[in-house]
């Protein structure tokens, strides 16, 4: 744990808080080494008894405003009342620096104004700023889970996981344009290039969400919320809220990394060979009548990849399940007409399909040329079709 790095409202004797504007805090009168050169990635406490955690109360007044020269700067960074020659980036009428002792500080127009969009165009535009100069960006947790069957029939379920962490970036772009969707800030990392989405007060809508899932690229959504009194502490509190805080983030599409992925395939093999074959009551016996040294049966093939959908077969009492999974946002048409060709009976509660079992082999013969014939396609072949699927669906 770190001391906190923002002043609030007066800064009590034993408070470590504060720092330079341009570095993102203010009242450099504090000695502590903000969290970004110190403890990476820590927890932050403060003694302060006013202090709350950067997503906590929700922005009332505007702290940002344009200057003279078109550049975004936060009321403690100008002059008093008009001398600030701030302007409003929305409707760009004259704005007051109001910086008084009892209230907080924060910027108001000079006349009487509807105007109602400057506070959250202003914070969202300064959010992207902040991304923009930084390189280092806490990223939240990632999960990947896995189940791996043995041929013998035992299987097991696993779940590997990365903790949050502060990612190293390159790079960062604003609203670059891909066509569908224009991302707030895309930037390069080691994982490959990450988009992030800064939301104000309204979320990322679910068709753009469609849209950013057709195009595979991990998706980081940033939720800005500052505390009414942050106009003297403004760069401060949103680099802490944009860069480091793990509460206002969340993945909309997790990125995929290689070493998790494997590292859930190996928990989920060891869960499976740790469980005991059910070895049935006249085994024994069964032994003696075979022979010495029987031929070994080829093992039984349980999964079948069909481009992004996995189709997992298992054998029950009275019959057949067939599970499929994708990495896409929605099944293979051909898949899901493949299984109601051989007149599957689908389970909604158990999200499965059910055959007799004396459709087994042919089913898996099906299976089997299927996965063959989606194996000579083309990533993009297959994932626009599942796209035209899916929008026809829709329109249904």
């Amino acid at each position: 744990m770190i001391p906190c790095p923002f002043v609030i409202g007066q800064q009590p004797a034993n408070c470590g808080r504060a720092s330079l504007p341009e570095s993102g805090y203010l009242n450099g009168s504090c000695t502590q080494k903000p969290p970004e050169a110190e403890g990476r990635g820590a927890e932050i406490e403060c003694s302060c008894p006013n202090f709350l955690p950067v997503n906590s109360v929700q922005l009332r007044h505007q702290i940002f405003a344009l200057n003279v020269t078109g550049e975004i700067v936060s009321v403690a960074d100008v002059s008093r009342g008009l001398a600030c020659g701030c302007s409003c980036y929305v409707c760009g009428s004259r704005l007051v620096a109001c910086q008084g002792t009892v209230r907080e500080w924060y910027f108001a127009h000079e006349a009487k104004s509807n105007c109602t969009g400057g506070l959250e165009t202003l914070l969202h535009k300064a959010a992207k700023q902040v991304l923009l100069l930084a390189r280092d960006v806490m990223l939240p947790e990632v999960t990947v889970s896995s189940v791996f069957r043995l041929p013998d029939g035992r299987h097991g379920g696993a779940t590997a996981r990365r903790e949050a962490w502060l990612q190293h970036y390159e790079d960062p772009r604003p609203e670059v344009d891909f066509g569908s969707v224009q991302p707030d800030v895309v930037i390069e990392t080691d994982l490959g290039p990450i988009w992030i989405e800064i939301v104000v007060t309204n979320p990322v809508s679910s068709d753009k969400l469609v849209k950013l899932k057709a195009l595979g690229v991990p998706v980081l959504e940033l939720k800005l919320g500052l505390p009414h009194f942050a106009g003297q502490s403004a760069w401060g509190l949103l680099r802490q809220a944009v860069l480091y805080e793990k509460t206002t983030r969340k993945w909309l599409i997790e990125p995929r990394i290689p070493e998790l992925e494997a590292e859930a395939e190996r928990l989920s093999k060891e869960e499976a060979e740790r469980r005991k074959l059910p070895f049935p009551p006249d085994l024994t016996a069964e032994h003696e009548r075979c022979p010495a040294n029987p031929e070994p049966a080829p093992p039984s093939k349980n999964n079948y990849h069909c481009g992004r959908t996995v189709v997992i077969l298992r054998q029950l009492k009275f019959g057949v399940s067939v599970a499929a999974q994708t990495s896409d946002f929605a099944l293979d048409p051909y898949v899901t007409r493949q299984l109601a060709l051989w007149g599957g009976r689908y389970s909604e509660k158990h999200k499965n399909w059910i055959f007799p079992a004396d459709k087994e082999a042919r089913l898996r013969d099906a299976l089997t040329r299927l996965e063959k014939k989606i194996a000579q396609q083309s990533a993009q072949e297959i994932h626009k079709r599942v796209l035209d699927a899916y929008y026809a669906e829709q329109a249904d």
